[in-house]
C-alpha cells in the first residue's frame, strides 16, 4: 500500500490505512503514532504508539517496532491500548523476545475510556469510548491555549499590557480538541463519544461506500458504512473529516468517485480519503 501524506488544518498526517490489511497513520512532528499495522519502518520513530484495539492489521506491528528500536538504539517505546490488551499483549511480547534470544524493553499502558495522558508541556491524550467487536477505544489529542479572560476581551491592547505589568492574571489555559481518531467502530461511536466529532480533525472508519456491501453487514463486522454517515453529517462539527479503512472491495478511485456523487454539496470539501 502506498503511504499518503497530507497537511490538515496546519498537521502533517502520513500514514496508510486499508480494511483487513493494515492501518498506520502518523503525526510526524508531533512524535504520535496511531495503530501500527504490521509494523511499518516509517513508525519507528515515534514517541507514543496509541492502538485503538488488538487487530491484526491495527496492532499486530507491536512486537516488530519494539525490536527495531532496539536495534536502532532508540528509547523503548510507548504503548498506549485498551486495558484488556495490555495482558495478552505483554506475553506476546515475551514469547517474541525469546524467539529472538534477547530481553524487549518497552511500556505497555492499559487505559479505559475518559482515561487522560500528560503528552509533551502542552498536549494532552484523552481515550474515549469506540464500539466495535473486541475492546476499542479512540483518542483525542488536546491542546493547551491560552486565551485572553472573558473579562478583558473589550480591553484595548495598551490596558492589558498595563494589567500584566501589574500582576494580573488575563489569560485562562484552554483546552483545544485538535484532532481524533477513532480506529474501527460502528457509527454510534458518535452517542456515546459526543466530543469526538467537534474536534477540529475528525479521523475516522468508513470501510463500504456501496451496495457491494449493505449497511447490516457492516454492522455484523464492526464498521461503518457510507450510508450511516451522511445523515450524521450536520451534527458533525469538525471541520475536516479524514476517511479511513475503506475496504478492498473498493478503488481509491471508485471511492472518490462516490463521495463526489454523494456527498452533499455543502460538506463535500471537509469530506478527505486518505
Amino acid at each position: 500500500m502506498d503511504v499518503y501524506k497530507h497537511t490538515i488544518e496546519g498537521l502533517k498526517l502520513e500514514g496508510l490505512s486499508r480494511a483487513g490489511t493494515g492501518t498506520c497513520i502518523r503525526l510526524p512532528e508531533l512524535g504520535i503514532c496511531f495503530d501500527v499495522a504490521q509494523g511499518l519502518p516509517f513508525a519507528i520513530p515515534s514517541e507514543i504508539f496509541l492502538i485503538t484495539h488488538g487487530h491484526m492489521d491495527h496492532a499486530g506491528g507491536i512486537p516488530y517496532i519494539v525490536s527495531q528500536r532496539a536495534l536502532n538504539n532508540l528509547k523503548p517505546g510507548r504503548f498506549i491500548m485498551p486495558h484488556e490488551l495490555k495482558k495478552p499483549m505483554n506475553e506476546i511480547l515475551n514469547t517474541w523476545a525469546g524467539i529472538e534470544g534477547f530481553e524487549y524493553h518497552y511500556d505497555l499502558t492499559g487505559q479505559s475510556p475518559g482515561d487522560i495522558i500528560d503528552f509533551k508541556p502542552n498536549l494532552q491524550i484523552e481515550s474515549f469510548k469506540t464500539v466495535h467487536r473486541v475492546p476499542s477505544q479512540g483518542y483525542i489529542l488536546k491542546q493547551r491555549k491560552k486565551k485572553l479572560k472573558l473579562e478583558f476581551e473589550n480591553l484595548h491592547a495598551e490596558e492589558i499590557i498595563a494589567l500584566r505589568k501589574k500582576g494580573t492574571p488575563v489569560e485562562d489555559i484552554v483546552l483545544d480538541s485538535v484532532l481524533a481518531f477513532t480506529g474501527d467502530t460502528q457509527i454510534e461511536f458518535l452517542d456515546v463519544s459526543p466530543q469526538a466529532a467537534m474536534a477540529r480533525v475528525l479521523i475516522m472508519e468508513v470501510t463500504y461506500y456501496d451496495s457491494k456491501k449493505s449497511i447490516a453487514s457492516a454492522r455484523e463486522w464492526g464498521h461503518i458504512h457510507l450510508d450511516e454517515l451522511i445523515p450524521r453529517l450536520d451534527t458533525i462539527r469538525a471541520k475536516k473529516i479524514v476517511l479511513i479503512h475503506s475496504s478492498q472491495r473498493h478503488s481509491r478511485v471508485e471511492v472518490l468517485k462516490i463521495l463526489d456523487a454523494r456527498i452533499p454539496t455543502n460538506h463535500r470539501e471537509r469530506i478527505l480519503l486518505l
